[in-house]
């Protein structure tokens, strides 16, 4: 399931939905489906094994996998840039991510955090986690939470070709803030980041899907 779910960050961004079969029967639960399917993922039954052929998804009509995200909000394929974490080191060890073209910085402080809400969101489809949670893993220092939050949302600010920050990096309410991005616009080099030189960072690349 969770490579599944992982799928549409590693692949083309001109592809709307994907496809997956195999000679055996995945036996997923209907929930586990229908979360897939809201990623732009159809699971159809197994491939005939003498014509290999497969049974074609019943996809909506002209409408691109919005995952999570209601219409209007960052996540639609028609409204936000891709993110692409380089995994380059630029001056004064910062670290590059491009949106769309647009390159910001960020220190390893600022990049953790980004790095740790796109992990969440590739996990579950949702990008949603708890201030607290965050702060126990070293990535929110306590007292400072709304502070370190709108520093990554500043950074950002000048490359969402006038689309609400605020909009990308959501308070969620009850303490959670959420990464708002479709996972299919999430892209990264991971081979980089498992090399970088901050443990934290590569322990989160051992997390994202290859």
């Amino acid at each position: 399931m969770d490579l599944l779910i992982g799928l549409p960050a590693c692949i083309s961004l001109t592809y709307d939905a994907l496809v997956v079969t195999t000679l055996l029967s995945p036996e997923l639960p209907a929930q586990d489906i229908a979360i897939l399917e809201r990623l732009g993922v159809y699971v159809v039954p197994p491939m005939g094994r003498d014509t290999l052929g497969i049974s074609a998804p019943r996809l909506p009509a002209k409408q691109l996998p919005t995952a999570h995200f209601a219409q209007g909000e960052l996540g639609r394929h028609d409204s936000q840039p891709p993110i692409y974490i380089t995994g380059d080191i630029g001056k004064w060890n910062t670290n590059t991510v491009l949106v769309g073209e647009l390159p910001i910085r960020l220190g390893d402080k600022l990049f953790t955090l980004l790095l740790r809400l796109v992990v969440q969101t590739l996990c579950d489809g949702r990008g949603t986690i708890t201030k607290a949670a965050l702060r126990s893993g070293g990535f929110l220092k306590p007292g400072a939470e709304e502070q370190t939050i709108g520093h990554l949302r500043k950074a950002f600010s000048k490359s969402l070709r006038g689309l609400g920050v605020q909009d990308l990096i959501q308070s969620s309410g009850r303490g959670a803030i959420r990464l708002c991005a479709h996972p299919a616009l999430l892209k990264y080099n991971r081979d980089k980041l498992l090399r970088h030189g901050n443990e934290k960072i590569r322990r989160l690349a051992e997390q994202l899907p290859p």
